[in-house]
């Protein structure tokens, strides 16, 4: 029929995520502006090389490796990946 539209739900994974949660998470990978994290969801983990150390850092390979786990806290996300900031190395 004319007017009627038909919507589709998407299935859209949170997991009880919220702002501040602790994850562990691999380094999968490295892009220009940080890494991809594999943290066990549904999309990967995000994680811009600001978000790394307060230190100024040029690439995320200078201090991250791959295969490396990492502790992070969730900053937020979107429907394509999880944004983190990674915990300071005990």
């Amino acid at each position: 029929d004319q007017g009627e539209i038909e919507v589709t739900m998407l299935p859209y994974d949170y997991k009880a995520m919220y702002f501040g949660q602790l994850l562990e998470g691999t380094v999968t990978s490295f892009i220009s502006h940080g890494a991809m994290l594999d943290v066990g969801r549904d999309r990967p983990a995000f994680l811009h090389v600001r978000k790394i150390q307060q230190e100024w850092l040029r690439s995320a390979e200078d201090v991250l490796s791959m295969g490396q786990v990492v502790k992070v806290h969730v900053d937020g996300q979107d429907h394509s990946e999880i944004k983190v900031t990674m915990l300071p190395v005990d």
